[in-house]
């Protein structure tokens, strides 16, 4: 009986031990052990254009490695100008790349110019551009480059013309906001000459890379005549001048689509596109397998493929605008 009573107060703790034990070896097993990159000079380097804050993708990035078990080295992040794409190859070569463990961008022309240098050092992207279209890869699966990424291409263009037809039924004329690169897709091409007739919306190309060229197309006002809704897909203008865009096209108090979730927070009336989430989570997973010994070449481009509709009714009633109530039962966010 002695022995019983003490093997009964005894139990609990081996119970609690084992379960303890067996936790911290699942989560080891789940993380595959802790990744510490190696060398004296800083492992990680970012390369971004100037964007609002860029800083903020160092904070990310640290935290989602943190995350993935990856214990963080120096990061560093190098800014270049991206107002004129084509200067961007010899803004690259005078950067100090070799000798990264990794270097990551979010930038299509800046990642295009990384795969071009062939550097060894490996490459993380995350675009919107077709990475292979851009020239940034030349395979999904397997490539030549030491470069992987995720890629946040889906063809969602039609949509775009379509969600912003059925929330607001009237518009007639609509303004698409997007660098050039854009209007080189097969699908843009095929919307300016068929959209008229499938949808009975004409569709006017406004063309802007920098921010001198944004605000020239804006002041342009002769070419802007009789647009009564605006389509803004995220392209770098964009992504480098959102203050400043949001703030022309609500000056405008006509129907607008983002293509970043984001936007709806800020002052859009309505967003469509790829989820952006979990982006970090995903190029912190790509880090942590190049820290495993895995070449960036053999780690398959990441092809984003969930979408939101956004309405924000808030945003349209500032603009004295109601959202047809079909819309509203599309949406996955209402505002």
């Amino acid at each position: 009986k002695k022995y019983c009573l003490r093997a009964m107060r005894i139990a609990p703790c081996w119970l609690f031990g084992w379960l303890l034990a067996h936790s911290v070896i699942a989560s080891a097993q789940a993380q595959g052990g802790a990744c510490t990159f190696r060398g004296n000079a800083p492992s990680i380097l970012i390369v971004s254009g100037r964007v609002e804050k860029p800083h903020q993708q160092s904070e990310n990035l640290r935290a989602a490695l943190l995350r993935h078990g990856v214990s963080p080295p120096g990061i560093e992040m190098e800014l270049l100008d991206e107002a004129d794409p084509a200067t961007v190859p010899a803004q690259i070569g005078r950067l100090p790349l070799e000798g990264r463990s990794v270097i990551i961008t979010l930038s299509g022309h800046i990642a295009k110019s990384l795969t071009a240098a062939k550097l060894r050092s490996p490459t993380v992207f995350a675009t919107i551009a077709d990475p292979m279209a851009f020239n940034i890869v030349d395979g999904m699966a397997r490539r030549s480059a030491n470069v992987t990424g995720i890629t946040y291409d889906v063809s969602l263009e039609w949509k775009l013309l379509e969600h912003l037809k059925i929330g607001f039924p009237g518009v007639k004329r609509v303004g698409i906001l997007a660098d050039r690169h854009f209007y080189e897709r097969p699908v843009v091409r095929e919307i300016l000459e068929s959209s008229r007739a499938k949808l009975g919306v004409a569709v006017v190309p406004v063309v802007a890379e920098s921010r001198d060229e944004l605000e020239g197309a804006f002041s342009n006002t002769a070419a802007l005549q009789g647009i009564d809704a605006w389509i803004v897909p995220e392209t770098p203008v964009v992504f480098r001048n959102e203050a400043r865009v949001l703030e022309l096209l609500r000056a405008r108090r006509v129907p607008t689509v983002f293509g970043h979730p984001t936007m709806l927070d800020k002052g859009a009336i309505m967003t469509f596109g790829v989820k952006f989430e979990g982006m970090w989570d995903e190029v912190a997973r790509m880090v942590r397998q190049l820290c495993r010994g895995t070449p960036a070449r053999e780690i398959p481009v990441v092809r984003a493929i969930h979408v939101f509709l956004g309405v924000s009714v808030t945003n349209a009633r500032a603009a004295g605008l109601t959202p047809d109530p079909r819309i509203l039962k599309l949406a996955t966010t209402i505002h």
